[in-house]
């Protein structure tokens, strides 16, 4: 089957801030933010995008008012399938009855501790809705600790929160970074579901980004990451009627011949298989066409890559470049976070909708539109 190839990119604008088809500032107070993972939730026809640190205005260094830093907010795309437009239709907020956007959890906003947290994916099983995140201890760069770990939260529809799942937590390291764990759920204690686990059992420093992703077979997929944008990807896989249960994730540790090798923490945890060798930032996953398509930063660099392949496990081909940061359409802001999701194709018109993060002045997501053709690479 011949490989795909993402071309001919046009932009549909900015998806949030000023400017935006949304209008997300003047009616969620949402003038500055980055990311959108999408995530789908079919029984109740709904697109969740779950967006990253927000203010009230793009330029967070200007403090000369209050800018209102919210780690994440999540826009919500209802009737779905019906919708002839790419608009958000609301935010998930506190209360009920205002449109304003809310954090979905509390975050510190302390250096050294919790700087904040991200959102890194999200997931919908028997129709509760999941999303990972990972708590950052400090942006200040090379630093082994400065992740306390890869957690996860689930939505409680009726009560309107966020509920801590505690047994997927993946701690960093070793101390400080458990102890940093331990203070964050403390602190977080009225976001938390009953239960308390036993962080030495839950050591990995190579999930403490995690991407879900539901290939259809009974398992929930996740991709970790142990670093910003340097670390290797590497799988592991969890049952979905086990979704919530830690003793029973299995890591890929290798194939024999075609056949993948699992294998359950600790024993796991020194030989991980890395599924993609380099760093990539910000990763997104989706399959058309029959391909698979993983898409991320390149590294550091301003760069927009994917990779591909006919089987979720690879093995995944050569990066390809999706934009690169000196392309017009990005008016001269870095990008990163490419984001999508098989609900954004277009199988009748070969379209796909890619979300793509602009960095300063921007700092807003903008929707790219990609024609997908076949060719011999």
């Amino acid at each position: 089957m011949a490989p795909l190839t993402l071309t001919h990119p046009r932009s549909l604008g900015p998806l949030t801030g000023k400017g935006s088809a949304s209008a997300t500032l003047e009616r969620f107070g949402v003038g500055g933010c980055d990311l959108g993972y999408p995530v789908y939730d079919e029984e109740n026809d709904r697109m969740w995008l779950l967006f990253g640190d927000a203010f009230d205005q793009a330029d967070f260094n200007d403090h000369s008012h209050d800018i209102h830093w919210r780690s994440g907010v999540f826009g919500i795309l209802d009737h779905f399938s019906k919708k002839k437009d790419f608009t958000i239709d609301r935010f998930y907020s506190l209360k009920a009855d205002a449109p304003r956007a809310s954090a979905p959890y509390a975050s510190h906003h302390l250096p050294g501790f919790e700087t904040t947290k991200i959102p890194t994916g999200g997931i919908v099983v028997d129709g509760a809705f999941y999303f990972f995140n990972f708590n950052i201890t400090s942006w200040d760069y090379p630093n082994p600790q400065k992740f306390a770990c890869g957690s996860c939260f689930k939505f409680d529809e009726k009560a309107n929160r966020f509920l801590r799942v505690f047994p997927l937590t993946w701690a960093n390291g070793e101390n400080p970074a458990k102890e940093t764990v331990k203070q964050v759920i403390q602190e977080d204690d009225r976001l938390a579901l009953t239960g308390k686990i036993d962080l030495q059992k839950h050591l990995n420093p190579s999930f403490s980004l995690v991407y879900p992703y539901d290939d259809g077979d009974g398992y929930i997929y996740l991709f970790g990451q142990g670093s910003f944008r340097e670390s290797p990807t590497y799988v592991a896989r969890i049952r979905k009627a086990l979704f919530e249960s830690f003793e029973t994730i299995e890591y890929l540790v290798g194939f024999l011949g075609e056949k993948p090798v699992w294998e359950k923490a600790p024993e796991a945890i020194g030989h991980l298989y890395p599924l993609i060798q380099e760093g990539i930032g910000e990763m997104s996953l989706l399959k058309i066409e029959g391909h698979y398509l993983l898409l991320g930063l390149e590294g550091w660099k301003n760069n927009l890559i994917y990779y591909q392949s006919e089987s979720l496990l690879g093995p995944y081909s050569h990066r390809q470049y999706l934009i690169r940061g000196d392309d017009p359409l990005l008016e001269k802001c870095s990008p990163y976070a490419p984001m999508s999701h098989e609900r954004f194709y277009d199988s009748k018109t070969k379209e796909l909708k890619i979300i793509v993060s602009k960095w300063l002045p921007a700092y807003n997501p903008i929707t790219l539109v990609y024609r997908v053709e076949r060719k011999i690479i």
